[in-house]
């Protein structure tokens, strides 16, 4: 398994998702993977979180995010 990483910024809604460029899907995410690992930091707070990317929307460029409950400001 490789891991490879790349910042990326949430913010406060109601929602608990990640939206990810296309460049970025594009560099940093396989299509033959069905699920990422999200290793999530806020200040000294660190969760994982695991995110389903083997969805069409994910891929056809309308809903490019990574979604789970864990993803949140707190």
């Amino acid at each position: 398994m490789s891991r490879r990483s790349f910042p990326a910024t949430g913010w406060k809604n109601d929602r608990h998702n990640l939206k990810i460029s296309v460049e970025d899907r594009d560099e940093f995410f396989n299509r033959n993977w069905k699920t990422v690992i999200l290793y999530l930091v806020n200040g000294q707070k660190r969760r994982t979180a695991i995110a389903n990317i083997a969805k069409a929307l994910f891929w056809d460029g309308t809903c490019r995010e990574l979604i789970n409950t864990e993803i949140r400001s707190s």
